[in-house]
């Protein structure tokens, strides 16, 4: 009853607002008018296609979608020992023997320059002939291990048949930096540090 009520109200309201903008402009009143009751007598139509929509939408990018893949990240152990290994995946950087106006014109002023320039690359997990250690292998070079903390995880991700792929990143060495506050180049090393991306799949 009560929404009976209100749509009367509301043909009624739509009905002198229509004739008042149709007096005035009968090409822009007639279609308000027209609408207005429609939208009025037939609440649902509106709702209905705008809710159609949206579950047609969901379902599409739902179908679409790839599947995204979690990755779990560990900055390796022991790679200060394997320095030489790290430093032969290396290639050269040629803003490291930039002078000052190089630098400056490269804008890299006030960044460390580094001598070797690190690509992301494949890895291979080998444990230990003890079985205590799990070495990171890339080119048949070890650059460090996993960290104890973490042996166990990775144990399990090594013989689950989760893991999409493996991946390295390698940051550090020797670098060049131009320091604004004096305007001079000055040289430094920093410690490697050696991070491993496991993508594993959402099972």
């Amino acid at each position: 009853m009560r929404n009976l009520a209100a749509t009367a109200i509301g043909v009624v309201v739509v009905v002198l607002v229509g004739t008042f903008v149709t007096i005035q402009n009968p090409i822009v009143g007639i279609p308000f008018m027209l609408a207005g009751l429609f939208l009025l007598l037939c609440p649902n139509f509106l709702l209905k296609k705008l809710s159609s929509k949206s579950s047609s939408e969901k379902k599409e990018s739902e179908e679409i979608s790839p599947t995204v893949p979690r990755v779990e990240s560990y900055t390796l152990a022991d790679t200060q020992a394997h320095s030489a290994e790290i430093e032969s995946l290396g290639t050269l950087n040629p803003d490291y023997e930039l002078d000052k106006e190089g630098i400056i014109q490269a804008h890299i002023g006030g960044e460390n320059i580094y001598r070797l320039n690190f690509s992301p690359r494949d890895v291979l997990l080998e444990e230990s002939s003890s079985g205590e250690d799990i070495h990171v292998i890339v080119d048949e070079k070890c650059v460090g291990n996993i960290g104890k903390r973490n042996r166990e995880r990775v144990r399990v991700l090594m013989h689950d048949g989760s893991v999409l792929s493996m991946k390295v990143l390698i940051f550090g060495g020797q670098y060049r930096i131009l320091d604004p506050a004096d305007g001079e180049i000055h040289s430094g090393q920093n410690d490697y540090s050696v991070k491993m991306d496991i993508s594993i799949s959402r099972q």
